[in-house]
């Protein structure tokens, strides 16, 4: 099936263009990997501070855990 493709007038014709266009593809090869390199490293970073968040509020949550009981025995005694 894929030779019967590359035979069809439409895939010569992408063939044509892609080959006169080598340059500007080749360009755009190249900026798509520095995207895609920086979206890496930004999901990176972004996971990083998730992380460090749900730790944070994970502790803060343990800190209000004893609060909580006192308030509690607190509200008891009236």
């Amino acid at each position: 099936m894929f030779s019967n493709h590359t035979k069809t007038k439409c895939h010569q014709k992408w063939l044509s263009e892609l080959n006169l266009n080598r340059a500007n593809y080749y360009i755009e090869n190249e900026k798509n990997k520095e995207t895609i390199q920086s979206q890496r490293l930004i999901i990176a970073k972004l996971e990083k501070d998730i992380q460090t968040k749900i730790m944070t509020i994970d502790y803060l949550t343990q800190q209000l855990k004893p609060n909580n009981k006192m308030v509690d025995n607190l509200l008891e005694f009236d």
